[in-house]
């Protein structure tokens, strides 16, 4: 079996000899896996197992001790095959794919919803995990709303991206990737609103007609994707080639496939993780 190890490419390289016992972070609780027990159809009906089924087939293919783990030359065969057997299983009993689509999209949106009213619980696994209050640091930083909610879900998928990819990421390193995946997001967010100050006056709170956030859906996927596409090209540039493979961008299908692992596997993760938090009365909320 393959070995699957931290990227190579990183850019800031960890001293551990000059690592004191202090600044190493130690969880009270174990990082985020996505073992196949974690995705459920809910219903387990129509469009939802289909989906559901697909995760497991990949699983069972190309995972390790039934977990969703993929090399990431593996992941253009994953998304051809996912496209064609979603396309193939929603013909038998609906000849419009494009509503398959658009059915993917809204349950999308839902647990997005639903992300949001748990992200207390995310923004503590973060600090237990890495000793950043992420949530505080990034409305230090940046204080337009879109933003703000945005980061959060974006932070997660660079989350899945690591645990996908690189399951064998040391604690140090996963918490050097976080730390980068924030500093990314809050550096690019600046830069978009300095471009915007140039063209429309608006304020830190308040998105102005012609900025590129405007008449943006705070549950869509199209902010998170502003900035998840460029942080995965910069970090892991062999992952972004796969997945934006004839396009100069990830492609729809790409996104789609990280999409619906997010989708399937964030309301049984969040749960695991409530009971975590609840049993010892650690959970903060916005303040």
């Amino acid at each position: 079996m393959a070995e699957y190890a931290p990227h190579p490419g990183f850019s800031k390289e960890i001293n551990r000899a000059s690592a004191s016992m202090e600044n190493i972070q130690h969880p009270k609780f174990p990082r985020i896996s996505f073992d196949k027990s974690i995705f459920i159809a809910e219903d387990g009906q129509g469009e939802k197992q289909t989906y559901h089924d697909l995760i497991l087939g990949i699983i069972e293919k190309y995972g390790r001790d039934g977990k969703l783990v993929l090399k990431p030359n593996e992941f253009w065969d994953v998304s051809k095959s996912t496209k064609k057997n979603r396309t193939q299983k929603s013909a038998k009993k609906e000849p419009s794919v494009s509503r398959v689509n658009k059915y993917r999209i809204g349950f999308l949106r839902d647990k997005q919803k639903y992300f949001y009213t748990v992200v207390d619980t995310w923004y503590n696994y973060w600090k237990d995990q890495t000793g950043n209050d992420f949530r505080i640091k990034y409305r230090e930083r940046i204080q337009l709303p879109i933003l703000q909610d945005s980061f959060p879900v974006f932070l997660f998928h660079a989350e899945m991206i690591i645990t996908i990819f690189y399951p064998e990421t040391k604690q140090i390193e996963y918490k050097e990737y976080l730390e980068s995946a924030f500093e990314f997001h809050a550096n690019l967010a600046k830069k978009y609103l300095d471009e915007d100050h140039e063209v429309a006056i608006e304020t830190d709170t308040r998105v102005a007609k012609k900025s590129k956030f405007y008449g943006m859906d705070r549950y869509g996927q199209l902010i998170v994707w502003m900035f998840l596409d460029p942080w995965i090209k910069e970090f892991f540039p062999e992952i972004w080639s796969v997945m934006s493979r004839y396009s100069r961008r990830i492609n729809t299908n790409s996104k789609g496939v990280i999409e619906t692992f997010f989708s399937f596997s964030i309301k049984k993760l969040t749960e695991i993780y409530e009971k975590f938090y609840g049993k010892f009365n650690l959970i903060e909320s916005e303040p």
